[in-house]
């Protein structure tokens, strides 16, 4: 019987009248228990249990799956989240929204005051991130702010001048791997600076 054939052999299963004529769609069974056909052609409910839980039983076995969800994260793992939302968002906000003509013109002039201010911005917004890293002496803070600046400033000078120096424009597209490359390095550099917070953090408690 087509409905035996391919839901297995327990004949208890309740089911409609139209079934004992119906006549067989094709090759639907799926390897090893007929998942998919059970899915698909038999939505009703059976006597202990739906189609899904059999099919999941016959899929995975007869032990209960559960999925940890909401996922329960540690302090610390929240707190790296946290802080590299914030810091993405930051970043975002200073590179995009805040830099003025004046910062994007001159970032590839050593020492021009719109490079400089351009990475000042970065910095000033980087420091409330600390709140989410507490137990860091002020001396730590200060020292990982101060390597942001320069990292960040070197950055942004050296993507300019090879930028300039091969004449890249938008039209290029090795202009736009230039683009990329700098917004990966500012990324990492962000990853580094939670590393060396942490870990600066640890090793003073």
């Amino acid at each position: 019987m087509y409905y035996e054939q391919y839901c297995g052999q327990d004949t208890s299963l309740s089911k409609p009248e139209w079934i004992e004529g119906a006549s067989t769609p094709g090759p639907v069974r799926g390897k090893g228990g007929n998942t998919i056909a059970s899915l698909l052609l038999f939505p009703w409910e059976q006597r202990d249990s739906s189609v899904m839980g059999m099919a999941t039983e016959r899929a995975f076995g007869k032990e209960k799956l559960e999925m940890p969800f909401p996922v329960q994260m540690g302090g610390e793992a929240a707190t790296v989240l946290s802080t590299m939302a914030y810091l993405l968002v930051k970043h975002a906000a200073a590179d995009f929204v805040l830099q003025t003509d004046t910062q994007r013109r001159e970032k590839g002039s050593y020492g021009a005051t719109g490079g400089l201010t351009h990475s000042l911005t970065h910095i000033v917004l980087t420091a409330p991130v600390f709140a989410l890293l507490p137990g860091i002496a002020p001396g730590i803070m200060a020292a990982l702010l101060a390597a942001e600046f320069v990292l960040h400033y070197h950055v942004d000078w050296a993507k300019e001048q090879i930028v300039r120096k091969n004449a890249w424009t938008s039209h290029n597209r090795y202009f736009w791997w230039a683009i990329g490359i700098d917004q990966l390095l500012h990324g990492l550099s962000y990853v580094t600076l939670i590393g060396l917070a942490l870990g600066l953090a640890a090793s003073q408690g």
